[in-house]
């Protein structure tokens, strides 16, 4: 058998035995050590065609090798028969995993290290041992040389100030005006301040980011569009045909997909409507359950264009989720290549998950745009050496933190990426000090409001942790952790969520893994990519991304996992996935536009599925939210075509209430509804058009209205499958 011919069957051998791991993780009809071991059989098959070439002759016979090979094989057999006799084998079958991936590491390890001696690639133990704990402490401590490009900052502040005296004025007067504009905001000088003060935030933004913008911007930007149209033209169209398709799939029929209005979008909505009203004057403060106020003022824009409607309520959220995939392209091609970056951007227009949360009107989906636009910018500006895009990213960075709490992560993501640079990329760190500053001024300035409030009012800014964390009063029981600790249990489902255990969210919660078959494969073997890369900055970003988004997102919260907690690192996943189907060119020595092909027709596959599942399974199946939420909805939308007189009494307590679930008040904004939260033995007394509402669990209490008004009139209003959602009782005046 020659070369080309082993490599191909090597690779088949490795994507059969990935994709029987996968469809055991999915369908869950083996237990989960059995898609381990399936997988990890298939890691094996990887690390021999990246790191071992079949094309070189086999190094000198080793016999330790071989024996470890062959360890290897007996005790992975012995734990895959014990994984497949039941769960009563598990203690058995994780110690003959553990002994075997042992043995099968130690193989690969001396089959390594053979082949770099025959290529005369070995290298001195202290080389390939790395910095020590001191050494590694010594680079990332304060030091003069530790960002080269700082030198004296005393003398370098000195010095630029009177170069630029220009630019000195814009960015002092930028932070002295957003001073100005959180002062109004936060005392209320008076009823328009609120206004006053958004406007002099921007403007002070925009001076901020105008002060290092060179001054022949406009004829730069003249010739990049010229040089895009003429060099880049089929690049450019790719990129605008996906724009155009995510935004087909995340626009069209809002109010229809997702079919019900969950209370959580009806909240925000209410939010929205108070900043129309007058009601909410401080877009700089926190709202319902702690949310910053700015993006209600960003729904209010809608709001206010289209009517209080489903659709204006969601418009923002679908644009924000449509504009993340040309951003994902970006920093794809920025890390990586043109096909990666195509099929990252490709499967993130169709990824099911990134569609749906587009298309609700929370502000989940808004994290992962700034996460990926902030680190844009900031990889742009430190290779490019242009500042810039180092102070937009510090303005996108910033204006993560009035979106949703999991953008709080963000600026720990950018100073552990930074470290990390500084350990295996430090080039790209040198001369770019000033930079950094003038990064870090950039967020603080376009924080400074928010950060004021939080300052005055600490509670809002930990309040959400205390309410979802792990160990706040809603965290897991003794009883649900066992023996092992809630963090090692949170970070083991967040981990597998994309690929084995189940959305546990209520509002998404599809019957499977965050990723499907296809995907989920090409997402461990991105993943492996990464980790044998990742002295690489852009493999390193994406562990460090994902791995974080795991433990703050997933270990630290209760009842992981949850999808819109884990979508920040969405970016990250679906470029993890891009890598994993384009890998498969150079394993196989395939031509470039061979591989090209190959991975685009896969991708396509794979975002078909994800397409396909969400737009042809999981919307006409309905499975969309509870009960609870589909009687709110319901009863919302009946509400709204009552008259302004017509008065609803909701006999819903203690299993909802109207207040418990503002999508009514939103769908109904003119309905009179009050709830009846005791059981009643005498009728209620009734002036106008009156209409009682029974949830099932209170219809009993419909025959003392009933005896008292026997002339009304009874209805039932049952969703799509036919459940009773609650009954109705109609009466007339008096």
């Amino acid at each position: 058998m020659n070369v080309k011919r082993r490599q191909w069957v090597l690779l088949l051998l490795t994507l059969v035995s990935a994709g029987i791991g996968q469809w055991a993780w999915l369908t869950q009809k083996w237990p989960f050590v059995a898609g381990l071991l399936c997988y990890a059989i298939s890691l094996i098959g990887w690390l021999k065609l990246t790191h071992v070439s079949i094309s070189v002759p086999r190094p000198v016979a080793d016999r330790k090798a071989r024996m470890a090979w062959m360890g290897g094989a007996i005790f992975g057999t012995l734990a895959l028969l014990a994984g497949l006799s039941g769960p009563d084998y598990l203690p058995i079958t994780l110690l003959l995993s553990v002994i075997a991936l042992a043995y099968i590491a130690w193989a690969v390890s001396r089959d390594q290290r053979l082949a770099r001696v025959q290529h005369g690639l070995s290298r001195s133990k202290n080389a390939l041992r790395g910095p020590s704990a001191a050494q590694l402490a010594g680079q990332v401590l304060p030091n003069p040389r530790f960002w080269p490009g700082f030198g004296n900052p005393g003398r370098t502040l000195s010095n630029w100030t009177r170069r630029h005296p220009i630019r000195t004025l814009l960015a002092g007067g930028s932070f002295l005006i957003v001073a100005g504009a959180g002062l109004a905001a936060h005392r209320g000088l008076r009823p328009s301040a609120h206004l006053v003060s958004l406007g002099a935030w921007g403007l002070g933004l925009i001076l901020f980011a105008l002060a290092w913008t060179p001054g022949d911007a406009p004829r730069r930007l003249a010739r990049w569009l010229r040089g895009l149209w003429t060099s880049h033209r089929l690049e450019a169209t790719v990129v605008v045909t996906l724009w155009g398709l995510a935004s087909a799939l995340r626009l069209i029929n809002l109010e229809g997909t997702p079919w019900i209005l969950t209370g959580d979008e009806g909240a925000m909505g209410l939010e929205a409507v108070k900043v129309l009203q007058g009601q909410q004057v401080n877009p700089f403060s926190t709202g319902w359950t702690s949310h910053p106020t700015l993006y209600f003022y960003a729904l209010a824009l809608f709001l206010r264009s289209l009517g209080q409607s489903i659709t204006a309520l969601r418009l923002a959220s679908a644009m924000a989720g449509a504009f993340t995939v040309p951003v994902t392209y970006l920093l794809a091609r920025r890390g990586f290549n043109k096909t990666v970056a195509t099929v990252s951007a490709l499967f993130m227009a169709g990824y099911h998950v990134h569609i749906h949360y587009s298309r609700l009107a929370l502000n989940n989906v808004w994290a992962p745009l700034f996460a990926a636009l902030t680190l844009l910018c900031l990889w742009h500006g430190l290779q490019t050496r242009q500042s810039w895009p180092v102070a937009l990213g510090g303005i996108a960075m910033g204006l993560g933190q009035y979106t949703y709490f999991g953008a709080r992560l963000l600026p720990l993501l950018v100073i552990v990426w930074l470290l990390y640079l500084s350990w295996v990329r430090r080039p790209m760190l040198a001369g770019n000090g000033g930079r950094l500053v003038i990064f870090w001024l950039a967020f603080l300035l376009t924080l400074l409001p928010l950060g004021w409030f939080f300052l005055e009012h600490w509670q809002a800014f930990t309040s959400r942790i205390a309410q979802v964390g792990v160990f706040g009063g809603q965290g897991l029981s003794p009883a649900e952790a066992g023996y092992l600790s809630p963090l090692v249990i949170g970070f083991f489902k967040s981990a597998m969520a994309f690929n084995y255990v189940r959305d546990r969210s209520i509002f998404y919660g599809p019957p499977l893994p965050l990723l499907h078959w296809l995907s989920g494969m090409a997402f461990i073997f991105g993943v492996i990519q990464a980790i044998t890369r990742r002295r690489g900055p852009g493999y390193g970003l994406l562990i460090i991304w994902l791995l974080g988004t795991v433990f703050f997102g997933g270990a630290l919260m209760n009842h992981p996992p949850e999808s819109p907690r884990l979508l920040f690192a969405t970016p990250a996943a679906v470029i993890l996935v891009a890598l994993g189907l384009t890998q498969w060119r150079d394993l196989v020595n395939l031509t470039n536009r061979q591989g090209q092909v190959l991975a685009l027709t896969v991708a396509l596959v794979a975002t078909g599925v994800s397409t396909f599942y969400y737009m042809g399974v999981y919307t006409p199946s309905q499975q969309f939210g509870d009960v609870k939420t589909h009687t709110a909805h319901y009863l919302g939308v009946w509400a709204r075509e009552l008259g302004p007189e017509h008065q609803v009494y909701l006999f819903g307590a203690p299993h909802m209430t109207y207040t418990g679930f503002p999508s009514i008040a939103f769908l109904a904004p003119h309905a009179h509804v009050q709830d009846v939260t005791e059981p009643i033995e005498n009728p209620l007394p009734i002036k106008t058009d009156t209409t009682f509402v029974f949830v099932p669990q209170r219809v009993d209490e419909l025959g003392v209205i009933a005896a008292a008004h026997p002339d009304g009139h009874r209805w039932e209003m049952l969703d799509d499958h036919n459940q009773l959602l609650f009954v109705a009782y109609e009466v007339g005046k008096p």
